[in-house]
């Protein structure tokens, strides 16, 4: 066994799931070793204590230990980066994962579609050999309750934003209520953790909007808007093709779209949605969600490029701080991966490189200003 290697162990109850991964691995062998597979969560769990591998792919959805579990007793004893591999039905599942220490996810095709697997090769690949620049961290995992608790203060009453056919009529007639300031965020794995300790310890103003790139698959990113929301004084949505930018809304880019803001100037601000071509390796694209705000946007604007691996935001960060805005980087301190965040920082975009708990602070008083 090579100490050069990534050392990889696959916990899944499919055999056939087991060996479409064990098939994707092998083609690594230059950097990747499989040192164990796991048919259920207790097993694996005795074979991630026994063996220490550098990374593991886990299913959820498992007999005698499920992948919950599995993650509550691993964190707690031998903190270790998991990538789970889910079916896109289980969506709530997944979130719940990442908020119990899960690294990031992929997700897994349906039962027999080896096509599919051989599609998210490259996806589960590039993840594993990211691990090398992931520091996993000491942090205290409570298992008796979620991360995302129930909040504790009361959200001001909305103003419901139009949808659908409704949004551009409302655009067209210049009722939108606009807002005075705006925030924006880019993050990719790690980010749905940050983004709910960024958000939830936000201050609220009527005035403020705040638009949101987080990579991540489609139908992922409604669910996550809907506990973003529980958590943060201001209204989290799902962003909806042409709908107005709306005074005390956070807007979340669907999942494999990319969102951009449109200026009119007889309306205001809108949200135009746009479907990925072949050519893009992010969907949403930080880059283009911070392009268009550089190009439409004006007035007050700050905005922050988070944990995440790539270089997605690094141009648009460059756009923003061209025309004005300000933006900061996560730094090493905080970020899951300081992937995205170093190449902003080292690209002269950014005007800091603080930790979480620094951007959080800045943001809330750009909000309060």
């Amino acid at each position: 066994m090579s100490d050069s290697k990534l050392k990889v162990l696959i916990v899944d109850d499919s055999a056939f799931n087991r060996q479409a991964i064990t098939n994707i691995l092998k083609e690594q062998l230059d950097a990747i070793e499989i040192v164990g597979r796991a048919s259920d969560g207790e097993e694996g769990l005795k074979q991630a204590l026994f063996y220490k591998p550098d990374v593991i792919t886990l299913d959820l959805n498992m007999p005698r230990l499920d992948g919950f579990a599995f993650l509550r007793f691993l964190m707690s004893k031998q903190p270790t980066p998991v990538i789970v591999v889910s079916s896109d039905n289980r969506r709530e599942s997944v979130l719940q994962a990442l908020e119990l220490g899960a690294l990031d996810f992929i997700v897994k095709p349906e039962v027999g579609e080896e096509s599919a697997w051989k599609r998210c090769a490259n996806e589960l690949v590039a993840k594993i050999k990211e691990i090398p620049t992931y520091k996993v961290r000491l942090r205290q995992y409570n298992v008796q309750k979620k991360i995302f608790a129930p909040p504790s203060f009361k959200k001001p009453e909305p103003l419901a934003p139009p949808v659908s056919k409704a949004a551009q009529q409302i655009v067209n007639s210049g009722a939108a209520s606009g807002p005075q300031k705006l925030l924006i965020v880019g993050a990719s794995t790690g980010g749905p953790v940050a983004l709910v300790t960024l958000l939830s310890a936000l201050p609220h103003r009527p005035d403020v909007s705040m638009l949101i790139a987080q990579h991540m698959p489609e139908n992922f990113t409604a669910a996550f808007a809907r506990r973003l929301n529980n958590n943060c004084p201001f209204e989290v949505k799902e962003a909806v093709q042409g709908e107005p930018l709306q005074a005390g809304y956070i807007y979340l880019a669907p999942g494999a779209h990319h969102m951009t803001l449109h200026r009119n100037k007889q309306s205001g601000y809108s949200i135009v949605l746009r479907q990925p071509i072949s050519i893009d390796r992010y969907a949403p694209s930080v880059n283009m969600l911070f392009e268009s705000v550089a190009t439409n946007w004006i007035g007050p604007l700050v905005g922050a490029v988070l944990t995440g691996m790539g270089d997605d935001g690094r141009n648009g960060a460059l756009a923003v701080s061209k025309m004005g805005g300000t933006i900061y980087a996560e730094s090493p301190e905080s970020a899951t991966i300081y992937g995205m965040p170093k190449e902003v920082w080292e690209s002269g975009a950014a005007k800091e490189r603080l930790p979480l708990t620094g951007i959080i602070q800045r943001f809330s008083s750009f909000i309060e200003q």
